[in-house]
């Protein structure tokens, strides 16, 4: 049950930061998008 829980806070943990990750490669992106369009038109 303990080695369960350990597992269950470090998969939380991994989870969070990869979310974190895909948020600025979005903002990231969005950004370089939105300058894409202000450089063609």
């Amino acid at each position: 049950m303990n080695i369960c829980l350990s597992n269950l806070t470090i998969s939380s943990k991994i989870r969070g930061r990869i979310a974190l990750l895909s948020l600025r490669w979005q903002m990231k992106s969005k950004k370089e998008y939105r300058v894409l369009i202000i450089n063609g038109f």
